[in-house]
C-alpha cells in the first residue's frame, strides 16, 4: 500500500476528471442510451469505477512503508534504508505515506466495492505490519543489544584486545540503528499509528548514552591492564 507522489496536486485532479469522463462515456455506449440526460449525468457507478482505478494505481505495490518494514528486520537495515532514500528525505517519505494511507483507506470505506474493500484491508494490514516490525526493532536494538553490549564492556578485564576489537563493528552498527530510530520517532507530531512507538523509541537515547560512556572507559581500563601485566 503506497500512495503515489502526485497526491493532491493539479495533475491528479485532471486525471480524475478525465477518468470520470471516460467512465461516463463507456457507460453510455454500453447502455446504448441516446437521451441528453445520460450524456450529462455522472452516476455512482461512474464514481466507483474511477475510485477503483485510482485506488489500484495508487495503493497497490511496495512503497516506502514496505521497504522500511523490511529494513527493520535487518541488522543494518535502517542505515541502508536512509542511504537509499536520502535524496527524498526518508523520514518525511514515511510520515507522508502513513498519513496518506490512513486518509485514503478511510475514503475507500464509502464505496460498496469488493476491490476497494480488499485494498483497504491491505493498507490496514501493511500499517499493522510496519508498526509491529518497528516495535520489534526498538526492542531488539535498544532493550536487548545495546544493554548487552554495555554489560560486556563493563567486564573488559575478561576480554582480550582481539575480543574488544571484534565488538567495535557490532557496536557501530547497533548504535547507528538506534540513531535512526531516534530520528524517526523524535518528530513532535507523529502520524498515527507511529505515535504509539514514540515513547519506547526515545528510550534508545539513554541506552546509547550508557554504551557511549562505557565504550570510552573500556579502552582505558584495557590499557591499564596491559601496562600492569608486566
Amino acid at each position: 500500500c503506497h500512495p503515489s507522489r502526485d497526491n493532491g496536486n493539479g495533475r491528479t485532479v485532471r486525471n480524475v476528471i478525465e477518468a470520470l469522463q471516460r467512465a461516463m462515456a463507456r457507460r453510455v455506449v454500453q447502455s446504448k442510451s441516446t437521451d441528453k440526460a445520460s450524456l450529462q449525468t455522472l452516476t455512482l457507478s461512474d464514481l466507483q469505477v474511477v475510485a477503483e482505478e485510482q485506488a489500484a494505481a495508487r495503493l497497490e505495490g511496495n512503497g516506502a512503508g514496505h521497504h522500511i518494514a523490511e529494513a527493520a528486520t535487518k541488522k543494518a537495515g535502517l542505515a541502508m534504508w536512509n542511504k537509499n532514500y536520502q535524496l527524498s528525505n526518508p523520514n518525511e517519505q514515511l510520515y507522508r505515506m502513513v498519513r496518506e494511507s490512513q486518509r485514503l483507506s478511510k475514503s475507500l470505506s464509502g464505496f460498496n466495492s469488493a476491490l476497494l474493500g480488499n485494498l483497504q484491508r491491505q493498507c490496514k494490514a501493511g500499517l499493522t505490519d510496519l508498526v509491529a516490525k518497528l516495535n520489534k526493532k526498538i526492542q531488539v536494538t535498544c532493550e536487548e543489544d545495546l544493554p548487552e553490549m554495555t554489560s560486556t564492556l563493563e567486564n573488559t578485564g575478561k576480554l582480550t584486545v582481539a575480543q574488544f576489537e571484534a565488538l567495535v563493528m557490532p557496536m557501530q552498527i547497533t548504535s547507528q540503528e538506534a540513531f535512526y530510530l531516534l530520528k524517526i520517532f523524535s518528530e513532535e507530531e507523529l502520524p498515527s499509528p507511529l505515535d504509539s512507538l514514540q515513547e519506547p523509541a526515545l528510550r534508545c537515547e539513554s541506552a546509547m548514552d550508557d554504551l557511549r560512556g562505557q565504550s570510552i572507559l573500556a579502552p582505558m581500563e584495557m590499557a591499564v591492564q596491559a601496562l600492569t601485566a608486566y
